[in-house]
Parts: C-alpha cells; sequence; structure tokens
C-alpha cells in the first residue's frame, strides 16, 4: 500500500497501518516517522534529519557560504525541516 505524503497524514494513519499488517510505503520526511517502531512502516524519500546535514554540507563546502538563511512554510514539513 502507498499512503500519504505529508508527514501528518502518515502519523494519523500510523495505528490502522500496524493493525492491518501490510507493508506500507510513505514519503513523509519527519525524523519522528522512523521512531514509531511500526515493522509496516517503509519510507520512500530521505528523512529530513538526513536532508540538512547534506544541504547544510553542500553549502558550505561546495559553495563556500558562510551564512545561511532559511525560508520555511508553517506546515509540519515546513516547521519539521526548519527544526532539523
Amino acid at each position: 500500500q502507498i499512503g500519504p505524503f505529508p508527514s501528518s497524514l502518515v502519523l494519523a494513519v500510523e495505528n490502522l497501518v500496524e493493525q492491518a499488517g501490510h507493508p506500507y510505503l510513505f514519503g513523509g520526511t519527519s525524523p519522528s516517522l522512523t521512531e514509531t517502531g511500526n515493522p509496516w512502516m517503509f519510507r520512500v524519500r530521505a528523512s529530513d534529519s538526513i536532508m540538512a546535514e547534506l544541504a547544510a554540507t553542500y553549502a558550505v563546502e561546495t559553495l563556500g557560504c558562510q551564512k545561511i538563511g532559511l525560508f520555511t512554510n508553517s506546515n509540519d514539513f515546513g516547521v519539521g525541516g526548519r527544526t532539523v
């Protein structure tokens, strides 16, 4: 089964996925999704924690940036990415 991509929606159905006992592919990027302990959930996109580290490393080491600014939105995706 392929589920929703926003992390908040994935968290909303997490218990149903565990009860159903079927593999569930999701695209949410919140690091908290890997902490559910649900053996039926499989992420198909990298976690925000991985992407944030890669983006910062690229900006500093490859582009030579010394100051980095962030524009984020106020939904779970934007807040989660900003927090990481």
